[in-house]
């Protein structure tokens, strides 16, 4: 698939935690660049590329974690999560100053982030959520082509929810929040934004809010109204390279006053699931779309042009911000 877009610089996600267990090396292959990511003995991450800057092996195939270090399984040098060679097991033993490129990595909220950018240093930090109690997740992994703007514009795009998930049409509550690099609104349904014989009979309204953190997260909170259940739904979209990208989805129940661990539990796969069929079907349009730096949009998706230029802060050296003519077409009368 032909990609238009530069390839955005954030935090992304590689895994949940499990997917790192302690002291053990773990290849990958993000931003079209092979990577090695490790955890130490004191449960800290390190991620470095992936080949010996000695004689060139692949550090995570073979290569041992012990302590704070990668040891190469080719010629047995060590090398600590920041890049630096801490040990020379002969000659004449003196460590040499090169270093292995290191790449920003942190843990949060069960789920494991690599920064892509300049140096691989992180400019700022992810959001975090709340520390209320969650279910374990329901955990969903897809590959397909696509890019990281795609998958987190549905935030903006209220229609399609009618016409991709066969739900009523939604229609924001509030208006868009861009603070940093939180992008978030509220929304609720909105049977009547369709033309009559679109609408549905069903009596199911929902309500929540979307949010986007960075440039490789979008989430959901909705639920039905009057519904004491709090399901947070986060899907990230990381970069492989070639104009693949990877899908990491979790959905979790909020345990509290309101719903108690139990029901929290025997509620987590019905919503998983439910939401699962939800992104297979995004997922249907979104490996066969093409991007529109021009689209034709109507008055009621100004939410869309908000969203990009919001979204183009994460581009180095390019803007997708639309030509003025076309956002004076899309302004409200």
């Amino acid at each position: 698939m032909a990609d238009p877009l530069p390839s955005p610089s954030g935090w992304f996600a590689i895994g949940v935690s499990g997917d790192f267990p302690s002291e053990q090396a773990v290849p990958g292959h993000w931003f079209d660049q092979d990577l090695v990511v490790f955890r130490c003995a004191d449960g800290t991450l390190g991620a470095l590329d992936a080949y010996c800057p000695h004689l060139g092996a692949h550090l995570g195939y073979g290569g041992t974690v012990s302590g704070g270090s990668i040891t190469c399984p080719f010629h047995g040098w060590q090398w600590a999560s920041d890049g630096r060679c801490v040990s020379v097991p002969y000659g004449n033993r003196r460590v040499p100053k090169v270093r292995a490129q290191a790449v920003s990595v942190v843990e949060q909220d069960g789920v494991v982030l690599l920064w892509r950018g300049a140096d691989g240093l992180a400019t700022w930090q992810m959001p975090r959520f709340d520390n209320h109690r969650w279910t374990a997740p329901v955990i969903m992994r897809r590959i397909l082509p696509s890019h990281p703007q795609e998958v987190l514009e549905n935030a903006a795009d209220f229609a399609h929810f009618r016409f991709v998930h066969q739900t009523h049409m939604m229609e924001p509550t509030t208006e868009v929040r861009t603070e940093g690099n939180i992008f978030e609104l509220s929304i609720q349904s909105a049977p009547e934004a369709v033309e009559p014989a679109m609408r549905l009979d069903d009596g199911v309204l929902v309500e929540g809010a979307v949010f986007c953190h960075g440039p490789g997260l979008a989430g959901a909170t909705i639920g039905a109204k009057g519904m004491p259940i709090h399901a947070m739904q986060r899907l990230y979209v990381t970069p492989i390279g070639d104009g693949q990208v990877s899908l990491l989805g979790l959905v979790n129940i909020r345990i509290d006053d309101e719903c108690d661990a139990d029901t929290a539990e025997s509620l987590t796969e019905t919503i998983g699931s439910a939401v699962i069929d939800n992104w297979d079907r995004d997922i249907m349009i979104w490996q066969h779309k093409r991007h529109l730096r021009q689209p034709a949009l109507n008055p009621t998706e100004r939410a869309i042009w908000t969203f990009r230029r919001w979204y183009a802060k994460y581009y180095d050296n390019a803007s997708p911000t639309p030509h003025p003519e076309i956002l004076a077409q899309t302004a409200p009368a």
